[in-house]
């Protein structure tokens, strides 16, 4: 399910169709701690649509999603040790 306000274009949190699509990438994605455990270049394989012509493009488009939607606070990033970053590569576990 996808909150109402992700939606609406009035608020703040309204998600671009990339952001959405990258989005409920990441919530099918979630265990059962509630936590989602996966890498930029990962998002990248599972998905059924290009977001640009080569895989590296691509990468750097859902890198560039994932910070977006993190800007918007809909989520946030933790390193494998659990602490909150805001630097990583395609292949770094989020």
């Amino acid at each position: 399910m996808i909150n109402n306000q992700l939606l609406d274009e009035r608020t703040e949190l309204h998600l671009t169709s990339n952001e959405l699509y990258i989005y409920s990438l990441l919530s099918m994605s979630r265990n059962w701690r509630d936590k989602i455990l996966i890498t930029p270049s990962t998002i990248h394989d599972m998905g059924h649509i290009k977001l640009a012509s080569s895989k590296k493009r691509g990468v750097q488009a859902i890198k560039d999603t994932l910070i977006s939607l993190r800007d918007k606070k809909v989520i946030r990033f933790t390193n494998a040790d659990g602490e909150l970053t805001d630097d990583f590569k395609a292949n770094d576990t989020l």
